[in-house]
């Protein structure tokens, strides 16, 4: 595809100009930001710690409505990973006495808090040199030296754009609930391109398993890494900072840096309300359970296994899924999933091959109905065990961690309701959170 013959660049540049100035930062929200800088460094000097910045604050390539600050607190690494995380952990406790703060995990555990609006996150790591990693944080100091040296006011004014475009389509941002491009990544890859519109360009050009590097690397990551594309780390090579992103937002962004370029509208930049055109509603059977009171990533990775767990109890039992999609609202979550259909009378069942003769009177013995098929395997129809999904799903709620609901969840999972969307109450409580999953069903690339 010659993509410069379907380009309007003139369009996008107009598109871009706009949006420079909406994502640079006022002298105001950068005094702000400096301001609850200087609290918590004054706390972890009077405390003794040594620690650096890091992160997009560090590097001045932040977003006005997405700003935080992230401080690397620095512990030797004779203490090892495990040791760095509890010592870590109590010394910060101390460092945010008084202040509005809560833990979050990743390798080990840190620290989270708002100072006047302001989020901060104090990470405990090692003091390591390149190369030497003991957590899985120790890169981060690493990274920001290595992008300040490649940064200039364009380039960061670039990636601004870049960070907004991905932010409105929500593909932004590596956490589990997400699993999109981090600050990180987008910042490599603007830094690797040059502009937002090249960058554009190469991710719609991009082959299967592309291998993107700002530095010379000795190996062949194709044998390594099995990602739609390989994205690897300039502070180590051998890092593919592209696994945590999930293929449908690869997939999707590839989709959309592609209309944007061909048909660049400002609203790829501005807040999207899905409003679905779908008159049948019968279709759309729903699942909602009161919110675990969990950390973020980890009961996204449980929601996610779940709705896998209702998903493959439909399907085994003869329902074809069309769509299904999750969401979190005001302490309830809901599951949506679009059936072709919603009631069965029966299921058909797809026996042996002819040619294996003791299945093929086992399967004689166990059904009523028996024919056979071209593809020389036997048939049967048979009522079906439920008679409506509503009663798939009802079962799962018996046993869930049998179907393989993950146990953190499966009490409230256990408590939860089943019901069509057509029968929603929308003055109940789970009514936000299954509103919101349904219109997810109906959410489309195309303008």
């Amino acid at each position: 595809m010659n993509l410069d013959l379907k380009a309007d660049y003139e369009g996008v540049k107009k598109v871009i100009e706009i949006i420079k100035t909406e994502v640079t930062p006022t002298h105001e929200q950068r005094n702000k930001l400096k301001e609850a800088e200087k609290v918590i460094s004054e706390r972890l000097k009077a405390k003794g710690l040594k620690f650096v910045l890091g992160g997009s604050y560090a590097r001045d390539t932040w977003l006005p409505e997405d700003a935080d600050i992230d401080f690397f607190v620095l512990y030797d690494p004779e203490l090892g990973a495990d040791e760095i995380g509890k010592k870590g952990l109590e010394d910060l406790k101390e460092v945010v006495r008084g202040l509005n703060y809560w833990l979050n995990y990743a390798e080990h555990p840190y620290i989270e808090g708002t100072i006047n609006g302001i989020k901060f996150n104090l990470v405990p790591c090692a003091d390591v040199p390149p190369g030497k990693w003991i957590t899985s944080m120790d890169r981060s100091r690493y990274h920001n030296d290595y992008l300040i040296k490649k940064l200039n006011d364009e380039l960061r004014s670039e990636i601004r754009v870049f960070k907004k475009f991905l932010k409105n389509n929500g593909l932004y941002g590596a956490e589990i609930k997400v699993g999109g491009l981090s600050g990180y990544v987008s910042e490599v890859l603007t830094v690797k391109y040059g502009s937002f519109v090249e960058l554009l360009k190469n991710i719609v050009m991009w082959s299967q398993g592309e291998v993107i590097a700002l530095e010379p690397y000795d190996y062949d990551p194709k044998k390594v890494f099995n990602t739609p594309v390989i994205i690897l780390d300039p502070v180590d090579q051998k890092r593919n900072l592209a696994l945590a992103i999930k293929n449908r937002v690869f997939a999707k962004l590839k989709v959309i840096s592609l209309e944007f370029i061909i048909n660049p509208k400002i609203n790829y930049f501005r807040a999207k309300k899905i409003t679905p055109d779908f008159s049948s509603t019968g279709t759309v059977v729903m699942f909602s359970f009161r919110a675990p009171d969990l950390v973020e990533d980890i009961k996204w990775g449980m929601y996610y296994k779940a709705e896998d767990a209702l998903r493959n109890a439909l399907r085994t039992a003869g329902y074809r899924i069309i769509r299904s999609a999750v969401s979190e609202e005001r302490g309830w979550v809901s599951f949506a999933i679009f059936l072709e259909f919603e009631k069965r009378d029966f299921e058909i069942r797809t026996g042996p091959s002819v040619y294996s003769p003791e299945s093929s009177v086992a399967f004689l013995k166990s059904h009523r109905y028996v024919w056979v098929e071209n593809d020389m395997k036997m048939y049967s129809f048979e009522p079906s065990k439920f008679r409506n999904a509503r009663e798939v799903l009802e079962k799962v709620k018996l046993d869930p961690v049998s179907w393989g609901v993950p146990a953190g969840i499966s009490k409230n999972f256990s408590e939860g309701l089943v019901y069509l969307y057509s029968e929603l109450n929308n003055s109940s409580e789970h009514a936000a959170s299954a509103n919101e999953a349904f219109a997810l069903l109906f959410e489309t690339l195309s303008d």
